[in-house]
């Protein structure tokens, strides 16, 4: 394990980068011939997290804990108001933080393809957003 004083969580980049791994994660269990759409939900809420806090991170911002993709899309909105059009797919992804990560979840069946597409779609305009404000 690494020494946590030289762990880059403040680094924007190091945010995206993850971010980027966890999309293209997504990316292939779709192209998969079982897709675990449950799990591509989860990615996609995930990275989403991970581009927001790499963009607000950019911008100042001080890392804090949360899962909250509304709260953290209306902090990017101060920030840069074209955020604010995305909150209604951040709550979409923050059903997922916790349906069908678990056995028993209720929501884990409920979980398909038009979920995982969806989830898709939202989480690429994310990052496309963030990717764009920060010019990359």
């Amino acid at each position: 394990m690494s020494d946590p004083e030289q762990t880059p969580i403040e680094t924007p980049a190091a945010w995206l980068r993850f971010a980027d791994e966890n999309l293209a994660v997504a990316e292939r269990e779709m192209a998969a011939d079982t897709p675990a759409y449950h799990t591509v939900c989860f990615l996609c809420q995930s990275a989403a997290e991970k581009y927001l806090k790499g963009y607000l991170i950019a911008q100042g911002w001080e890392l804090e804990k949360t899962h909250d993709l509304v709260a953290l899309l209306t902090r990017c909105a101060d920030y840069e108001e074209r955020f604010a059009s995305l909150r209604e797919g951040g709550a979409v992804l923050n059903e997922y933080i916790i349906a069908g990560r678990y056995p028993g979840d209720v929501a884990y069946e409920a979980i398909g393809e038009e979920e995982a597409e969806e989830a898709m779609s939202i989480v690429r305009r994310i990052a496309e957003a963030v990717q764009s404000e920060l010019e990359l």
